[in-house]
């Protein structure tokens, strides 16, 4: 056995057999080859951010009506939501500080309902109109494959979708209540004056982020697999589940892109949601199509 297995060795493993294979495999020739045989392949390159973006933009070019209606509603409620919430608010926060500093000051009782009313309003601003936007974005032949066993248009349409995004956003924040636990190490350490805490108290809430962001992203396209196969809302989910498996931190990157305009938004108290909600929308749309054609 060992006298057969000798002379394939010297074959094999010699400084001039090796030098051969490397020169066959990795040679200039060699990579000339690799790509003539990639072109009859028909492999299609994945779409940049930035085609991705130009598809979008070409989208709400073609629903102007809709696109704008939703992003002017948006808007408006951000900015009316910031006007009656942020001086409550900030009279709460002024109170807050001049009782730590005197426990025995008299203050009076202000009323904070806009300080919770505020972020309910856009949330729940978010939840329907987005609904309505994407139903309206997503490509007209939508409707060509039904999955077996699936609700009617009739059915679906209104509040499952409504329920879907619900479900999604109460999803997004038990996620985030992760970071809850580091929380609790953290205010344990600061009772005990340990220099530690405020390292737990970021750990805390890049836990918290990192979480919400995971569940939002592996559920983002739960409303359009519903509108697009008529899928209840367990199908709905479980399908997007499966579509983002593996492309998670594709879709943080392109959602990360939106930084700039975030930011920009932010400065004007949401004004510029009349065109990033819709922006944002279609590009989500283009990222599904592309994860479908391959």
């Amino acid at each position: 056995m060992i006298v057969k297995i000798k002379p394939w060795l010297k074959d094999h493993f010699t400084v001039t057999a090796l030098k051969s294979w490397f020169q066959q495999h990795f040679s200039r020739n060699a990579f000339i080859n690799y790509g003539r045989a990639l072109k009859h392949l028909n492999v299609r390159p994945k779409p940049s951010i930035r085609e991705l973006k130009k598809n979008a933009r070409e989208t709400i070019r073609q629903n102007r009506r809709i696109s704008y209606t939703v992003g002017f509603i948006r808007a408006a409620v951000s900015f009316f939501a910031f006007a009656i919430g942020f001086p409550s608010f900030y009279v709460w926060l002024d109170l807050q500080a001049k009782l730590s500093t005197n426990p025995n000051l008299h203050v009076p009782d202000i009323n904070t309902t806009p300080i919770w009313f505020s972020p309910a309003m856009v949330i729940i601003s978010a939840l329907v109109f987005d609904v309505l936007l994407t139903a309206r974005l997503l490509p007209d032949d939508r409707k060509a494959h039904v999955a077996p066993g699936s609700k009617s248009d009739e059915q679906l349409f209104g509040f499952d979708w409504l329920s879907i995004n619900l479900t999604m956003f109460i999803n997004r924040c038990l996620w985030a209540c992760l970071g809850v636990i580091p929380l609790l190490v953290t205010i344990e350490l600061a009772g005990h004056n340990n220099g530690l805490w405020h390292i737990m108290f970021i750990i805390s809430i890049l836990t918290s982020v990192i979480a919400y962001l995971w569940s939002k992203y592996r559920y983002i396209l739960s409303v359009m697999e519903s509108i697009d196969g008529y899928l209840d809302e367990k199908q709905a989910m479980l399908t997007s589940r499966q579509r983002m498996k593996g492309h998670k931190l594709q879709m943080f990157v392109l959602m990360l892109s939106f930084a700039g305009w975030d930011f920009l938004n932010l400065c004007f108290v949401g004004l510029f949601n009349i065109y990033v909600v819709p922006y944002r929308m279609a590009t989500i749309i283009e990222f599904r199509k592309e994860l479908l054609r391959s």
